[in-house]
């Protein structure tokens, strides 16, 4: 059972049919804890750093709106293909890469076909992208994306 539900999960995480032991892949990725590099894509194009002809898997983690899951996932996608001449601003960006963004309307990863990962957060008036290799970066989202409005608490 414990193999079904790992393969079921398609987290990448490998479970020995021998024991109840789970071992990393190769693969692993931190997107949270690595050093990140915020001055690597300054000036940098989005299409440059990431196309989303090259995002082979979107996978939501967060959601801030009324839309229906597939909606939410086709402007994901369309943020990439509006932004890909937006260029990265300067200096760090201003989002917190160790935990939830609270006024985020996304988070998600994306997987592209040759392998990398990245992290994409996205609010109302910045979206920030981080690689696997400690990569990071902001840049406006196109302006005729979604917009949210926060929910009290």
């Amino acid at each position: 059972m414990n193999a079904l539900l790992a393969s079921l999960l398609g987290l990448g995480m490998l479970v020995s049919p021998q024991s109840d032991e789970i071992a990393a892949p190769r693969a692993d990725v931190d997107l949270v804890k690595a050093p990140p590099r915020h001055d690597a894509w300054t000036g940098m194009r989005v299409g440059d750093v990431l196309s989303e002809d090259d995002v082979e898997r979107v996978i939501l983690l967060k959601v801030v709106t009324s839309a229906t899951a597939d909606l939410d996932l086709a402007n994901l996608r369309r943020l990439l293909r509006e932004a890909a001449d937006a260029r990265f601003s300067d200096g760090e960006p201003a989002w917190p890469w160790r935990g939830p963004d609270a006024d985020a309307t996304w988070e998600a990863v994306l997987i592209t076909s040759d392998g990398r990962v990245f992290a994409l957060a996205v609010r109302a008036e910045r979206a920030c992208l981080r690689d696997q290799d400690g990569g990071a970066g902001c840049f406006a989202p196109p302006p005729r994306m979604p917009r949210c409005v926060s929910r009290p608490a």
